[in-house]
């Protein structure tokens, strides 16, 4: 088995010489999986073969994906991975960087769902938490290394064909092959280990394991021992692991797959579940995971729990429709998460006093459960949801909400427990309707938006970046203001906190992401505006009087979409008709042609993504040039 294993193990590393040798650096994407395991042994054995032979060699990167989310207990094992791996390249001398790239303020979960209202990815739809919280980070900060390399990079990912239907359907749109380096949308890809079967991912790590004094197979590596991983992965998979090399009859393939703490992207989480089953006492500190995703499939097609103010506007209308979690579900979600969080804490300071007193065993894993294993929602992401919950309007009485909450939960002992609900059945989310948001039946009710923030003054002193972010101890000290003032908040405006955050640097945005978020306040306003002007008082079932919900009033008072295509006939009609350049062929000629674009209403042709291949063989270097280096 192992000379079939080490066969393959040399044709790669061979391959991963030729694009050293030729000035290209390269970028392992280590996700603590198998996989990428094997990939990052392959390459630092090749980096260390050339450094061994004098051989120039451009700095290398690993990068990993920390989605801030992560599944804790591989989290866990990648510190230790990591800072063995560092000892490694120093001990070598290998210019390898280790960095975990994480994603920016707008693209992590605490934002996305949390504070904008977006539903998770849930099966069948889209994977856009994957391309946020993932690919594009780790895009962007590739592109940024080639910036200040002044070259290409190479990234190699431990994709392999036999992974499953959808990962073979990738590999093959894409043509990523063990031999083929792939360019797609400008960047390169290289799949080293795409054609291997899960024996010979397996039959790499081990190879390369040195413990009890005997010699590596292959060769050493960075961990003498790779037993942690193979742990995960036999707890991961109800407690079996089939490493029988040479076998390859009916076992299990310990081929587990991890997600985030929560991912719901699939039905049912069985790594998880299965984790927790086989070893409670090492992974039962993940089981409120379990419930929280299991509460968001619960909850994913209840209507009730959507905010039905839409984020368009047309014809001075906005749009009516529940596609994104309503602001009471929101905050139950952060609650929930947040009462997770202190749990973990009381949980890791009842097992130290267990340590202390002596009535654990005495073994690593037990000392590092005496320390909380997770933390979900930090200080950054309180100072965001509250951002994201002033500029939404949210809850215009109330100021601070969620940092209010922050304290309740951690400080004042105040918890949240996730009930236990039954499912939604699935739901047709219904039609889209607009409400007019004409001012002018507002009067001095007029809404302004954030506009009085835009002083010349103001926009002066700010701070201004590309993109959101929140400044160093930002959160820390946000949340510390509050606790000072936490029984004095009452008079404060979602603005003025708005302000807080802008003018004490808390938060750094572009002057365009000011004016989109005056237009989501302007437009949110005009609906509290609009409840506040209007009769909201309603007659219940009972007979007795009530306030209307936001969710009867946007309904009740607002037109079908065939009503606004009309509005926005009459409108294109009667600017046509006030035109002083009469057509030609006249104006009823232009009114066909309107209908007639209408009843076609084609949708526009997706552009395919653009995909160069170049076999792995184009970048061999010549045998002259290989004396060169002595090789």
């Amino acid at each position: 088995m192992y000379e079939e294993v080490t066969a393959k193990c040399e044709i790669v590393i061979g391959y991963i010489t030729e694009l050293l040798l030729q000035g290209f650096g390269l970028s392992a994407s280590m996700s603590g999986g198998k996989d990428s395991t094997a990939v990052v042994i392959l390459m630092l054995e090749a980096i260390k073969r050339l450094k061994e032979k004098g051989a120039a060699v451009r700095r290398c990167y690993i990068l990993n994906s920390n989605t801030m989310i992560d599944m804790p207990a591989l989290d866990d094992y990648l510190i230790d991975v990591f800072c063995n791996i560092e000892m490694f390249v120093a001990k070598h001398d290998l210019d390898v960087c280790i960095e975990r790239v994480i994603p920016p303020c707008s693209g992590r979960f605490t934002w996305i769902t949390l504070g904008r209202g977006k539903l998770p990815s849930f099966p069948g739809g889209s994977r856009d938490c994957a391309i946020d919280m993932k690919i594009k980070p780790m895009q962007s900060r590739i592109t940024q290394i080639e910036k200040e390399a002044g070259g290409r990079i190479i990234s190699l990912v431990g994709s392999r064909s036999g992974e499953s239907v959808a990962r073979n359907a990738s590999l093959e749109r894409f043509g990523l092959t063990g031999a083929n380096v792939v360019e797609v949308d400008n960047h390169l890809t290289f799949a080293p280990i795409s054609d291997w079967e899960v024996d010979d991912v397996w039959a790499c790590i081990w190879g390369v394991c040195s413990d009890k004094g005997q010699a590596p197979k292959l060769f050493h590596s960075f961990l003498a021992n790779f037993e942690p991983l193979v742990r995960i992965y036999r707890d991961a998979n109800e407690g079996t692991c089939g490493i029988v090399f040479g076998d390859r009859g009916n076992r299990s393939p310990c081929s587990s797959r991890f997600g985030c703490a929560f991912c719901s992207l699939s039905t049912r989480d069985r790594s998880l579940e299965s984790l927790i089953k086989e070893n409670e006492d090492l992974y039962g500190f993940m089981k409120p995971f379990l419930r929280f995703r299991a509460h968001l499939f619960n909850i994913r097609w209840d209507m009730n729990r959507r905010d039905w103010r839409g984020r368009s506007v047309s014809c001075n209308h906005l749009k009516v429709v529940p596609d994104y979690f309503s602001s009471e579900t929101k905050r139950e979600l952060f609650r929930f998460l947040c009462t997770i969080d202190a749990n973990e804490i009381d949980r890791a300071r009842a097992h130290q006093e267990k340590w202390d007193l002596g009535q654990l065993e005495q073994t690593s894993e037990n000392e590092r459960l005496c320390s909380p294993m997770f933390q979900l929602i930090s200080y950054t992401d309180v100072l965001l949801i509250d951002l994201q919950w002033a500029i939404n309007r949210d809850f215009p009485w109330e100021p601070s909400p969620a940092a209010s909450d922050y304290i309740r939960i951690h400080e004042l002992k105040q918890r949240y427990d996730i009930p236990s609900l039954t499912t939604h059945e699935r739901a047709q989310i219904p039609k889209a309707r607009w409400l007019p948001i004409n001012d002018t039946h507002l009067g001095a009710q007029a809404p302004v938006g954030i506009n009085e923030l835009f002083t010349p003054e103001l926009l002066q002193k700010l701070n201004y970046s590309d993109k959101l972010e929140v400044t160093d101890g930002a959160g820390w000290e946000y949340v510390g203001l509050v606790r000072s003032h936490f029984y004095h908040l009452n008079m404060c405006r979602p603005n003025d906190f708005i302000r807080a955050a802008l003018t004490n640097d808390w938060v750094r945005v572009s002057k365009g992401q000011l004016e989109r978020w005056h237009a989501i306040a302007l437009r949110n306003d005009y609906v509290h505006k609009k409840i506040m002007c209007c009769n909201s008082i309603i007659t219940d079932y009972d007979g007795e009087e009530c306030l209307m919900s936001m969710t009867d009033f946007l309904i009740d008072n607002s037109i079908s979409d065939a009503e606004l295509q009309n509005i926005r006939r009459q409108k294109q009609r009667e600017s046509i008709l006030s035109d002083e350049q009469m057509d030609l062929l006249g104006y009823e000629s232009l009114f066909r042609a309107m209908e007639k674009a209408e009843q076609l209403n084609k949708a526009p042709l997706k552009k395919p993504k653009r995909v160069n291949k170049t076999h792995i063989s184009e970048y061999a270097v010549a045998n002259g040039q290989l004396d060169v280096f002595g090789l």
